[in-house]
């Protein structure tokens, strides 16, 4: 059922779930990226931590909308 939710029930299974979580970990790198350049800059870890939320959120949903479901 999650199958049929996440990835709309088409294409093959295990090559979408490669797809995705490729796409997590390239977000989740744009995240720690942004964090510790930021904090490099003295910017507030707060700050730091909000920016790269939210750049990671951009990239990782876009790239999961249009490429993997």
């Amino acid at each position: 059922m999650n199958n049929r939710f996440t990835f709309n029930g088409h294409g093959m299974f295990l090559k979408r779930l490669f797809k995705y979580n490729i796409f997590n970990l390239i977000g989740y790198g744009v995240n720690l990226l942004i964090y510790y350049f930021a904090i490099f800059e003295n910017v507030s870890i707060y700050i730091a931590d909000l920016l790269g939320i939210i750049v990671a959120f951009i990239i990782t949903y876009s790239t999961a909308s249009f490429l993997v479901w």
